[in-house]
This record gives structure tokens, sequence and C-alpha cells, in this order.
């Protein structure tokens, strides 16, 4: 019987943790999908002053026209793009963090465990075990994820 109220309080938890998540999350807008266009293209619509901003991210850069129709295109490495953007006053967003951003959300995960422990007084050792099972879930997503 003990097992099963331990089961319950963590299932409750992780539910809160969702719910809190998602409520911090905030309402996503409804806009229509952003078009692919061909790396050439892009370069054309550059050149003739229709873009207004973009955001580089890896190899994909997305951006808006100056009608507010948005657009992607997977591009590839080449320094005369940045040039290009910046002779034609385009807006320019570069979101390329470094790698350790990306753990943040999961490293304040794992403090919530380890307060969650501590309130529970429970032992070292179940708080390893919950810092595990989060850092293997963080490499299965970043693995996966992408």
């Amino acid at each position: 019987m003990n097992n099963l109220r331990n089961f319950s309080v963590w299932v409750v938890l992780v539910l809160l943790l969702l719910a809190l998540f998602t409520f911090f999350g905030g309402p996503v807008p409804v806009r229509s999908p952003p078009s692919e266009v061909s790396y050439s293209l892009l370069l054309i619509e550059i050149d003739h002053d229709r873009v207004r901003d973009v955001v580089i991210q890896g190899h994909e850069i997305r951006g808006t026209y100056v009608d507010d129709r948005r657009f992607y295109a997977n591009v590839p490495d080449e320094e005369e793009l940045i040039e290009r953007l910046n002779k034609h006053k385009v807006r320019i967003t570069d979101k390329n963090a470094p790698w350790y951003v990306s753990l943040l959300p999961w490293l304040s995960i794992i403090a919530f465990g380890g307060v969650i422990t501590l309130f529970r007084r429970s032992s070292f050792r179940n708080f390893v075990l919950w810092a595990i099972t989060v850092l293997s879930l963080v490499a299965m997503f970043m693995l996966f994820g992408n």
C-alpha cells in the first residue's frame, strides 16, 4: 500500500510539473506556416529588397518578407550571404546558442528533484537515481529530438 502511495505522489508531481510548463509556456499564436523557398530564390528576394528580417539557426534561415509573408530556406555555409543581407539592410538574428544553454531547463528539473528528495527526507541515493533518470532523458532528447 505504501508503494502505491509513493507512486501516486510522483504521478501527481509529474502532472503538476507538466501543467506548470504548459501554463508558463504561454498561448501559441495561430499563424500561417512559412513557405519553403530555395536558396537561389532567397538570394533574388534579398537583392530586390523584399526581405525585412531573418533568423539564422544552423543551416536553416527563417524570415519575413516586407509584405509580412514568412519563409524558410536551407542554406549552405557561406559568408557572402551575411554580407548580402547587411548590404540590403536586412535585420539579422543569430540563434546559434552554445550547447550548454539547452541543458538549463533540465538542470532546473534536477534541482526540483533535489528539493523533493530533501522534503521527503529520502536518502541521497534517491536523488542520484532521480538525476540519472533526468540526465538520461536529456541525452535521449538531444540525440533523437532533432
